[in-house]
């Protein structure tokens, strides 16, 4: 059981880092601004783009 609670923790490094790297390069607007909200408890992420 420990090894899948370290896969579990190394998935969401890894999708915590490609999310952020990918909000710091995609910008559609000099007036907007990338934000990443994770929910670590429900595995939910999302990636949105909003006004400054």
């Amino acid at each position: 059981m420990n090894s899948t609670r370290e896969s579990l923790n190394n998935y969401r490094k890894l999708v915590k880092q490609i999310l952020t790297e990918y909000a710091e390069i995609l910008v559609f607007d000099s007036g907007t601004k990338n934000e990443i909200i994770f929910d670590w408890e429900h595995h939910r992420y999302m990636l949105i783009n909003r006004a400054c």
